[in-house]
């Protein structure tokens, strides 16, 4: 892991379940590594932290990038979904109705219980 190019990209590197022994880092499980960067535009951000994460690498352990987490598409799906659940609570609300309880877990589906 090279962390002298991360530090110079000002990338932010936050380990999970690893261990670091004598010297080198071994993963104990899935999402080890989580990577941190703030640009002026998104395109800036999401370049530098992909840069980052290049430079992050081990013989020990196959890094599985997931490429989708932190996308424009994932972002922009989750502010819809935000947007449809608050819709549904402002129109209820609006109206004086019953209870409603909404699940919804970012990544998954939105499920709607309706108790009036």
């Amino acid at each position: 892991m090279d962390m002298d190019k991360i530090r110079k990209l000002s990338c932010e590197v936050y380990f999970g379940s690893v261990v670091e022994e004598g010297g080198r880092y071994k993963t104990l499980g899935s999402r080890a590594v989580e990577v941190l960067v703030v640009g002026r535009t998104y395109e800036e951000a999401y370049e530098r932290v992909e840069n980052c994460i290049g430079s992050i690498k081990s013989p020990d352990w196959q890094l599985i990038h997931r490429r989708d987490i932190g996308s424009r598409e994932l972002i922009e799906k989750r502010i819809r979904d935000a947007e449809r659940v608050r819709a549904v609570y402002r129109w209820r609300r609006e109206r004086g109705l019953g209870r409603v309880r909404i699940d919804w877990v970012p990544g998954g589906e939105i499920t709607i219980y309706d108790y009036a």
